[in-house]
């Protein structure tokens, strides 16, 4: 029920052969399975059975040579972590999370963390109804020119904490169907935008926030912020 942490740190690991007795129907946790894996540039995900994981967690952390993952065969209903899932995969260019379940995963933070060389991001699958944690999210993806979070339910959020941050080449960010209601930590949700000409967080609800530190620092192109809302 446990492979959590199985292959982790094996930085010289190249090739993984399951062979026919490689069976996961009855796992539960696969946190860390392939963190570290720095060598690998790919991986044969397509026999994996993960309808009973309830823990995704840094699964591919640092895996800093993969640049494509389909993840088309997971089943995800009923995970509950995936924090730091994708973090610090740097040569990650593509990546299909199309069939990604997520109306039960309470943690997104950090979760594509690092991930340098992504240019978009399909979110249109991903529910984020029970999300309380969203720090980091995005941090560091620099290659990134837009962001679609139009079905984002932030109802339940709580930590925005570094969410945006370095995103260096977003320009317009649309948050107008975030519910900030329960937030308290925006410090540093915008900072190192620096390529971001329009904002607008005129639905921002503040009135629980009680960090602000660093929120727009280094967004340099921006002419005009109205932050007229906030209640600080």
């Amino acid at each position: 029920v446990d492979m959590s942490n199985m292959f982790e740190g094996l930085k010289n690991l190249k090739i993984l052969d399951y062979g026919e007795a490689f069976i996961t129907s009855e796992v539960k946790n696969m946190e860390y399975m392939f963190s570290g894996c720095e060598t690998m540039t790919s991986f044969d995900l397509s026999k994996f059975d993960t309808s009973k994981v309830t823990d995704f967690a840094c699964q591919f952390q640092n895996c800093k040579r993969i640049n494509f993952l389909d993840l088309t065969p997971f089943d995800t209903s009923n995970a509950d972590y995936m924090h730091y899932i994708f973090n610090g995969s740097k040569e990650l260019t593509s990546i299909d999370i199309s069939s990604f379940n997520t109306s039960k995963v309470t943690r997104f933070d950090g979760m594509f963390q690092g991930c340098v060389k992504l240019e978009s991001i399909d979110l249109s699958n991903i529910n984020t109804t029970m999300g309380n944690n969203f720090q980091n999210m995005f941090y560091q993806c620099s290659n990134l020119t837009s962001l679609n979070l139009s079905n984002f339910n932030t109802s339940n959020a709580k930590d925005f904490n570094y969410m945006f941050k370095d995103c260096s080449n977003i320009k317009i960010l649309d948050l107008t169907t975030f519910d900030t209601s329960g937030v308290t930590d925006f410090g540093d949700i915008f900072s190192g935008l620096k390529s971001m000409t329009s904002i607008d967080i005129s639905s921002f609800d503040t009135r629980k926030g009680k960090k602000m530190n660093k929120m727009f620092k280094s967004c340099s192109k921006l002419p005009y912020i109205d932050v007229s809302s906030l209640n600080t």
